[in-house]
């Protein structure tokens, strides 16, 4: 990499989760006041010359060269963490309960949890807490997620609450006859 060039990472991609991976029989030479991003593992060498800054780590099979340099570990994202509490209300004589209505956090892919548990999740993100419905019951969101449709912006360290109620409608309903 010549002298002065800034390899610096965008679109929310982290050092501590980008990799680079340098072949060849020379490896990988950081030019004088350079700036990079990312994590090196070189097969041979990587040499940071005077002035380089690295936020990453610089790993070799053989051998790692500073010249006065800065060498930064990436840091590590904390976990994220978010717990769905489902409450069913019976106050119109049906009798659902909590394990009627399967909870489900959806991001990049969808996630089946349970009541009351925590869950680690990627951050940051948009997650969307949905479950199966019974239109026979009304269903309410609070907390953290969005109170129209459930959705929580989750950032690194974040511990986010969502409880979901579903409220007996009333409304027709069967009543078998009288024996």
């Amino acid at each position: 990499m010549p002298a002065g060039i800034k390899v610096l990472l965008t679109g929310g991609a982290q050092a501590s989760n980008v990799f680079w991976q340098v072949g060849g029989g020379t490896g990988a030479t950081l030019g004088t006041y350079s700036t990079f991003e990312g994590n090196i593992l070189s097969a041979t060498q990587v040499i940071m010359q005077t002035g380089v800054v690295l936020n990453g780590r610089a790993l070799a099979q053989t051998l790692v060269t500073l010249d006065s340099s800065t060498v930064t570990a990436p840091a590590t994202p904390a976990a994220a963490t978010i717990t769905v509490t489902k409450v069913v209300v019976n106050n119109n004589g049906r009798s659902k309960g909590v394990a009627d209505f399967p909870l489900f956090v959806s991001g990049s892919s969808t996630t089946s949890v349970i009541s009351g548990a925590t869950n680690v999740f990627p951050a940051p993100a948009t997650y969307t807490i949905t479950e199966t419905s019974d239109p026979n019951y009304v269903q309410t969101f609070s907390l953290d997620c969005d109170a129209v449709n459930g959705t929580i912006n989750l950032a690194p360290g974040e511990n986010k609450f969502c409880i979901i109620t579903n409220t007996d409608s009333g409304g027709s309903r069967f009543v078998p006859p009288p024996v």
